[in-house]
């Protein structure tokens, strides 16, 4: 799904969890989760989707908000060497359905990772018992 080598995950180079389709990234997301508030995180990726480090929390917020700039998630993410990120942020509401600020912010961050040559591959949102990808909903890039 996120045009990575299934090679990759047959012949495991190291450690490192390879991150092939939002099943895959759903679980490192998950634990960094705050009860009752709204958190955006990103998780950094290598050449080989490999997952860098644990998905680092860019912005808590409220209980439905959370502000977010792309200088925050790059600055991560070109200090970790990343090839490519995945974003995600829960919705305490429990509904993952995405909001028009969900995907304009999508868009700005894909636009902003073209410039710099990091790919966005996917934004998750969580919500209570459900998770929703944007790339496999074809919303947002």
């Amino acid at each position: 799904m996120y045009k990575v080598r299934e090679t990759a995950r047959k012949f495991k180079i190291d450690s490192r969890p390879v991150i092939c389709q939002p099943e895959d990234a759903v679980p490192h997301f998950l634990p960094n989760v705050p009860e009752g508030r709204e958190a955006f995180q990103v998780a950094f990726l290598d050449t080989r989707h490999r997952l860098i480090v644990a998905p680092w929390i860019v912005s808590i917020g409220t209980l439905n908000a959370s502000l977010v700039h792309p200088r925050e998630v790059f600055r991560e993410a070109i200090k970790h060497g990343a090839a490519a990120i995945i974003v995600s942020h829960n919705h305490p509401s429990g509904c993952p359905r995405p909001s028009a600020d969900d995907i304009a912010l999508t868009e700005r961050l894909d636009k902003c990772g073209e410039l710099l040559g990091i790919s966005l591959l996917d934004h998750i949102i969580t919500g209570e018992d459900s998770h929703l990808s944007l790339c496999e909903e074809g919303m947002g890039f």
